[in-house]
Parts: C-alpha cells; sequence; structure tokens
C-alpha cells in the first residue's frame, strides 16, 4: 500500500504543480495583453488631447474644443491641463453645463 499510496501522491502533485503552471501561463499571457490594451488606449487619448489641442490652437473661441481637450487630459492623467482647459471652456460659455460638471470632478 505505501507504493500505492506514493505513486497517487506522486501523481497528485504533478497534476497540481501541471495545473499551477497553466494558471501562472494564463495569468501572464491576460496581463500583458491587458497592457498592450492600455497602452493602445493611451495612445489613442493622447493622439486625441493633440487633436483637440490644435483645434484650440486654430479656433480659441470654441468652448466644446476646451472641454474635449480636458476630458482627454484628464484621461491622459494631466489633471491640472484638464482643470485649465475646462475653466477655459466655462468663461467661453458660463452655462455649458457638462463643463461645470467636469469641473466639479475635477475640484473633488
Amino acid at each position: 500500500h505505501i507504493s500505492k499510496n506514493r505513486n497517487i501522491y506522486l501523481i497528485t502533485a504533478v497534476a497540481t504543480e501541471t495545473l499551477l503552471l497553466g494558471l501562472l501561463i494564463f495569468l501572464g499571457v491576460y496581463l500583458y495583453l491587458s497592457y498592450i490594451h492600455l497602452e493602445q488606449t493611451r495612445v489613442k487619448d493622447l493622439q486625441a488631447l493633440s487633436s483637440w489641442e490644435k483645434t484650440i490652437t486654430t479656433y480659441p473661441n470654441y468652448p466644446e474644443g476646451y472641454y474635449n481637450a480636458a476630458i482627454y487630459a484628464e484621461r491622459v492623467g494631466d489633471k491640472q491641463k484638464a482643470l485649465e482647459y475646462v475653466q477655459k471652456s466655462l468663461l467661453l460659455n458660463p452655462n455649458f453645463e457638462v463643463s461645470k460638471k467636469l469641473q466639479e470632478r475635477l475640484l473633488r
């Protein structure tokens, strides 16, 4: 019985190790793909921010342009720039409700 129990133990140990290795590989691939997705999203957000910054340079009296620039500045993590853009948006249109809500969120 000792030999049989030892074989069962070894088979169980190998199966457990194989399962854990498979899980680690799966998690590694998942994390890598998540990272790639986040990087692609960040690049797109930076491109959108750049585009809106060009727009507000060309059309400096366009409150929606400042609002959109603020949205993308926030998305890329530049809260200060987002706040500056949303405040400019509100200077141009004090009744711009979505800018008011964004400003409230940024000031929290």
